[in-house]
């Protein structure tokens, strides 16, 4: 079911270079904010109707009928994307060269970081990853262990971050981006996320404001993050090329999803419940100060020829 799940999230990559196809430099952000308003909506109604469907067990297994659910909105998604989704480019503007499938393409990676700052922008998205997934894989047992929360009030906290990403990335983004540029938004969501990771973890101590603020600044900064890293990437990349570099991205953030959680586990295991949320302050306070590197979207590229 892993295995499923992981090839399957590679449509973001897709999705995020549809994006980029249909969008002009300047209006990127905004569109890369469409994406994320959907994962905020999916924030404030998935983990609520699956904390609500979780307390009705099939063949005495609680949790499994949410599964079915889910497989049936992900059959919905592809009756969805086959009948009313178009291609981004005409025949005449679409690439004529194939990449080979293959599982691990060490050539479309060298290709991608030779692009200046597309590099760092990769390697911060799996930074911030990293640490994020960590955030989810441990946050029910975290508010389960301090503050017995059940699995209802759990996703009741997502969803609350879910109405913060869906303002955020709604009705803030285009603006902020207008006026402080791709990049600026990115250094500003490593330090924002670094406090709320901060607070949540802290939150054991100062009581469940601290939870529920942690959370909203968490999910700020991840609103702003995730849009504005790939919008920087794809500008930096140029529309020739900004498939795969895009691709690239998502891959380096699969790879901090596969890490990400095993880490949070074993530091949640071994130095507290506590220890995942610091680190991860830690970490993406280093996003941040790394953020800074990286080069304006005026400066020139370095040519790079990739596959589409």
């Amino acid at each position: 079911a892993r295995l499923f799940s992981g090839m399957a999230t590679a449509n973001l990559a897709v999705a995020q270079a549809y994006i980029a196809d249909v969008t002009t430099p300047e209006t990127r952000a905004k569109g890369m904010g469409i994406i994320g308003i959907g994962f905020g909506l999916g924030f404030i109604f998935g983990p609520v109707i699956g904390g609500e469907l979780g307390r009705f067990p099939i063949d005495g297994r609680v949790g499994a009928l949410a599964g079915f659910v889910a497989a049936g909105l992900s059959v919905l998604n592809f009756v969805l994307a086959t009948v009313f989704v178009p291609e981004s480019l005409p025949p005449e503007r679409r690439g004529t060269s194939l990449r080979r499938l293959r599982p691990l393409d060490f050539g479309a990676l060298r290709a991608a970081t030779q692009v200046p700052g597309v590099g760092l922008a990769a390697f911060l998205g799996f930074l911030v990853i990293f640490w994020f997934a960590g955030m989810e894989q441990t946050f029910r047992m975290f508010t389960e262990d301090a503050f017995s929360m059940t699995v209802a009030g759990t996703g009741r906290v997502f969803a609350l971050v879910g109405v913060v990403a869906v303002i955020v990335q709604g009705g803030l983004l285009h603006r902020l981006t207008r006026r402080y540029g791709e990049a600026n938004l990115v250094r500003a969501a490593g330090v924002i996320q670094a406090i709320g990771f901060a607070l949540v973890g802290a939150s054991p101590s100062f009581g469940r404001a601290f939870l529920y603020i942690g959370a909203s600044a968490i999910a700020v900064g991840s609103g702003l993050h995730t849009p504005s890293l790939s919008s920087y990437t794809s500008r930096r990349a140029g529309p020739e090329s900004q498939g795969v570099t895009l691709g690239v991205l998502q891959s380096m953030g699969s790879l901090g999803r596969m890490l990400g959680p095993a880490m949070a586990g074993v530091g949640y295991h071994f130095l507290g419940m506590s220890a995942p949320y610091y680190l991860g302050a830690l970490g993406m306070l280093l996003a941040a100060i790394l953020a800074s590197r990286l080069p304006p979207l005026g400066q020139p590229r370095a040519a790079a020829t990739m596959s589409r």
